[in-house]
Parts: C-alpha cells; sequence; structure tokens
C-alpha cells in the first residue's frame, strides 16, 4: 500500500500548486482590472 502513500502526497501537492498558480492568477487579474471586481 505504499503507492497509496505516494499518490495522496502527489495529489497534495498538485493542490497546493495549482491553489497557489489560483491566487497569483486572481492578483493578476485584479491588478489589471480598473476596479477589482468590475
Amino acid at each position: 500500500m505504499n503507492m497509496l502513500r505516494a499518490m495522496r502526497k502527489t495529489m497534495k501537492r498538485i493542490v497546493n500548486l495549482y491553489a497557489k498558480c489560483l491566487v497569483i492568477w486572481g492578483e493578476a487579474l485584479l491588478k489589471s482590472t480598473p476596479y477589482g471586481m468590475a
């Protein structure tokens, strides 16, 4: 059952990376628009 543990670790890493990208992308989007949510 070592593979399952490795898979879970990989999933966690992917989710963390995705969240980081979302935050960066969201900040860039907010800066590019004159009124935040407009």
